[in-house]
């Protein structure tokens, strides 16, 4: 089903949205930033083309360039949402090889481990046979 929005209350929408597409990114860092506020800032011209166009009476261009700035804003939203997907992937990985590089350093210290146990097995061993060698 197609939601039916007056051009004056998308144009409003457009207006609210802006702010917070750029709040909402801001943490994503500033190529994503810039990346998003392009397209938030195409949505606003098409916008003010449909304003424009409906001014002088061309409905059906205005239309046009109203699908034309919901098209960018709904791009401009699944840029943000893919970089945010982007960043905790990232941070999937690293956290992976943190883990990876944690089972290493505990792989050596019990191979270390087993290496002095069985260090220690055979001077124990030496100094038994050695008491037992000297008691007879």
């Amino acid at each position: 089903m197609l939601l039916r929005v007056s051009p004056r209350r998308f144009g409003l929408f457009i207006a609210f949205l802006a702010p917070i597409a750029l709040v909402w990114v801001a943490g994503a860092g500033p190529a994503q930033a810039d990346d998003t506020a392009e397209l938030v800032q195409r949505a606003a011209n098409a916008q003010q083309r449909a304003a424009a166009l409906r001014a002088k009476g061309d409905e059906a261009r205005a239309k046009i360039a109203d699908g034309l700035a919901q098209t960018w804003t709904l791009a401009a939203r699944d840029v943000a949402a893919a970089r945010k997907r982007e960043l905790e992937t990232e941070a999937i990985q690293l956290a992976a090889l943190d883990a990876g590089v944690q089972a290493q350093r505990e792989r050596a210290l019990l191979e270390e481990l087993v290496a002095q146990n069985g260090r220690l097995s055979a001077q124990i061993a030496a100094a038994k046979s050695g008491r037992d060698g000297g008691a007879k």
